[in-house]
């Protein structure tokens, strides 16, 4: 017997709906304005409000490649100038130290489990590892 018809039916009907890629949550539809910093913060706080002993992972999108994998669904910047990496990694450092700041302010101290660097290509993450790890150029 296959292993199609072993499918419960039931669940393709409840699930079987059109979904939106992992690296679009949540989907940009689900957006009726852009959030303000206010809305950030508030948000931020609940999350972490909701339940601080549980477990999270950090994920950190580089969106750089140096050219476009057929496969891939993530969201990538195609090119070859490093400027705009260290750029983006200006950014991400000024993100980080705003959530360092809040996580102080607010007593929080999140229970990350580990950090993941995704997307882009991996010709352009040994110098965004190393910087992100180090905090140098």
């Amino acid at each position: 017997m296959s292993s199609l018809k072993k499918i419960d039916r039931g669940l393709i009907e409840r699930y079987g709906k059109e979904a939106f890629m992992y690296v679009e949550y949540p989907h940009k539809r689900f957006w009726d304005r852009r959030p303000s910093d206010g809305d950030y913060r508030l948000e931020l706080k609940k999350l972490l409000s909701n339940a601080p002993e549980h477990p999270m992972m950090l994920y950190v999108h580089i969106p750089f490649c140096h050219k476009q994998c057929l496969f891939c669904t993530c969201h990538v910047d195609i090119t070859l100038d490093y400027s705009r990496v260290t750029t983006y990694l200006d950014y991400l450092h000024k993100e980080i130290d705003f959530l360092a700041e809040f996580f102080s302010t607010h007593g929080f101290s999140p229970n990350f489990h580990g950090v993941h660097l995704g997307g882009g290509s991996s010709r352009w993450h040994h110098g965004p590892r190393r910087r992100l790890r180090h905090g140098a150029p």
